[in-house]
């Protein structure tokens, strides 16, 4: 870390050097966890001294507020950074103004403008990324969350990424869509050598919220030949509602034989021991009347 703090004085000393590249490489690492302590006090005092010399550029003042973000103060400078025309701020400076700005839709809308850079992404700009997403998708701002998580499938093709925008499209009543998005992900996963249950279990959901349960019981039965509990809890719970009580039965003895036995599988082994509805009730004889 100590070569960082040197190259960067290095490139403010000379006039051939990429002042803010390096500045703005300096500030990631202060967003990383791990850093030690020692190091990253040294950056921030670092960082304060080249806000102060490069005094009179918009990014100084960016580059200062993100500092007080970082200490936990509220930088209020951020609301006037963001009414600048015309934007002066490139795509990797958005992530700063986007890391200022609390939970909400300029947030998501200052991160969704960020991920248009091709550059890799730092963790911390995929965490802000991601969670301002759901940030999206919990306040039903469902057009938002879509917009987001659709670039970050996009960039990165992955299970998490298929899972976020599959359940946005879900609530946006876009089945189709939500089914190929599952559908391409499990080829790709399947591809790979992975197991996706998870993925074949929300096939299966999505075909049964949408009144196919021939399908859904297909898609869940290829999870829990994989190994997913929780579609194997599924059928058996489909079978109970569809009064195959002995289906049910031998779906939840088979699962509270796991160690640990998943929830709600002894749950469902003892409602499935009950007798029906149209049972009539049992009594017990009078002793006057036992032989």
């Amino acid at each position: 870390m100590i070569s960082v703090v040197l190259a960067v004085l290095g490139a403010l000393g000379s006039p051939q050097g990429d002042v803010w590249a390096q500045l703005w490489t300096e500030l990631d690492s202060l967003h990383d966890p791990q850093l030690a302590p020692a190091e990253a006090e040294a950056l921030r005092v670092h960082l304060t001294e080249a806000a102060r010399g490069l005094a009179g550029d918009v990014r100084a003042e960016l580059l200062r507020a993100q500092l007080e973000r970082l200490a936990g103060r509220d930088p209020s400078v951020v609301r006037r950074l963001l009414a600048l025309e015309p934007d002066p701020f490139t795509p990797r400076e958005h992530w700063y103004l986007a890391d200022c700005l609390p939970s909400g839709p300029q947030r998501a809308q200052l991160a969704l403008e960020a991920l248009q850079s091709p550059t890799e992404l730092e963790r911390w700009q995929l965490f802000l990324a991601y969670n301002a997403g759901v940030d999206e998708a919990r306040a039903l701002r469902l057009d938002g969350a879509f917009s987001l998580q659709n670039a970050l499938h996009e960039r990165y093709r992955a299970e998490w990424s298929a899972l976020d925008l599959f359940l946005t499209l879900k609530n946006l009543g876009r089945s189709a869509e939500a089914d190929a998005v599952l559908a391409e992900t499990i080829e790709r996963e399947t591809a790979a050598g992975r197991r996706p249950k998870v993925l074949w279990e929300h096939r299966g959901i999505l075909a049964l919220g949408f009144g196919d349960e021939r399908l859904a019981r297909d898609y869940l039965g290829r999870a829990m030949a994989l190994g997913s509990d929780d579609a194997a809890l599924l059928l058996a719970r489909l079978d109970m509602v569809a009064n195959s009580t002995l289906a049910a039965r031998t779906g939840f003895r088979a699962l509270i034989l796991n160690t640990p036995p998943p929830d709600w599988a002894w749950r469902g082994w003892g409602t499935a021991l009950l007798p029906s509805f149209h049972t009539a009730p049992a009594t017990k004889t009078p002793p006057e009347e036992r032989p």
